[in-house]
């Protein structure tokens, strides 16, 4: 015959002691805050922070600023999708190359670089916005400024576990993960609002600035 005997715990005896309680989600919460709050400590990844907010939503609004600017302009679809693909090809095409600069050099020199050259082709695209330039023109300076971007990114990618060691790190990833759904929603926003000025030069030049600051 089996013993059916054993603790209070065991056979859920109903006069034993409470069982342990288990992890509550606000302690769960306040752990996972404590850990921002323990990243967020390092200066240089609040300044990287910070120059990733400037940079996502100035380049976020520009693209919906460019793209109805160049509807305006052809009502075309057709050049829509190929201004599509001058700023988002030489991104996919150069990703394994910009990462090789990035791990080749110095993380703070190629992300200042990248933003410096980006910030001299923004300035020029604003030029050609504002002067209504030929259609192709514009174009080239889009795919020269997203070739001289893509290597900022990558490096700024992996600054990111020298700035914060392992510890924090996927704390500081979270936080950049959950920047990215942000700026997709604001920058769109801002990008419509500065199309109610009427004058879609001023939002490419709000991005050239974007890379001077951030």
């Amino acid at each position: 015959m089996t013993d059916t005997t054993g603790t209070p715990e065991e056979v859920g005896d109903p006069f034993g002691p409470p069982p342990q309680p288990t992890e509550s989600a606000a302690t769960v919460k306040a752990a996972r805050n404590g850990r921002y709050r323990d990243a967020l400590r390092s200066g240089d990844l609040r300044l990287l922070v910070v120059s990733f907010l400037i940079d996502q939503i100035g380049s976020w609004s520009y693209a919906v600023v460019l793209s109805v600017y160049i509807f305006d302009r052809t009502h075309s679809t057709q050049w829509l999708a190929v201004a599509g693909i001058c700023r988002w090809g030489p991104n996919l095409v150069l990703a394994s190359y910009a990462g090789v600069i990035a791990d080749r050099y110095q993380r703070t020199t190629v992300m200042i670089v990248s933003a410096l050259l980006s910030a001299v082709l923004m300035t020029g695209l604003a030029v050609a916005v504002g002067t209504n330039a030929p259609i192709a023109y514009l174009l080239v300076i889009i795919a020269l400024s997203s070739i001289a971007l893509s290597p900022y990114r990558p490096a700024a990618g992996a600054l990111t576990p020298e700035i914060v060691g392992e510890r924090d790190l996927t704390a500081a990833n979270s936080i950049f993960a959950g920047l990215e759904n942000l700026v997709v929603v604001l920058g769109p926003g801002i990008g419509g609002l500065l199309l109610l000025t009427g004058r879609p030069a001023i939002g490419v030049a709000i991005n050239a600035a974007s890379f001077g600051i951030g």
